[in-house]
C-alpha cells in the first residue's frame, strides 16, 4: 500500500509469531504474506500452509527452503519490485527467471 511504512523482517516475525503459536496445535492452514526472505523462511519453518509473495519469490536463495516445505505458494506480480509502493508505479516486462520458478 502506498501509505504503508517499511516493516523489518524482525518486526514481521514478532507480529506473526503469536498467531502461529496460537494456531500451531489446531488444524488450520495459515497463510503468510511477505516479500522478505527472512520472514518467509521463518514461516516455512513454522509449517504455514500458504506463502504469498507480491514480488513473485525473486530470491533464488529461498528456493531450496521452498522445495523442502509442505507449503503452497501464491505467486503474484507487483508493478514495483523495490521499496514501498508508490501511486505512480509502472509495469515491468515479465522475466524468464520468474517463470522458471514455477516449473
Amino acid at each position: 500500500h502506498p501509505d504503508a511504512r517499511p516493516v523489518s523482517p524482525a518486526d514481521e516475525i514478532r507480529r506473526i509469531a503469536p498467531l502461529l503459536d496460537a494456531l500451531s496445535d489446531q488444524m488450520h492452514r495459515v497463510s503468510i504474506d511477505s516479500f522478505q526472505p527472512e520472514t518467509q523462511r521463518y514461516a516455512l519453518k513454522r509449517g504455514v500452509g500458504y506463502l504469498n509473495d507480491i514480488q513473485g519469490f525473486p530470491d533464488p536463495a529461498l528456493y531450496p527452503d521452498i522445495a523442502e516445505a509442505d507449503c503452497r505458494l501464491v505467486v503474484m506480480h507487483s508493478a514495483q519490485r523495490d521499496g514501498i509502493a508508490t501511486r505512480t508505479g509502472h509495469l515491468r516486462p515479465e522475466r524468464r527467471r520468474d517463470c522458471a520458478v514455477l516449473r
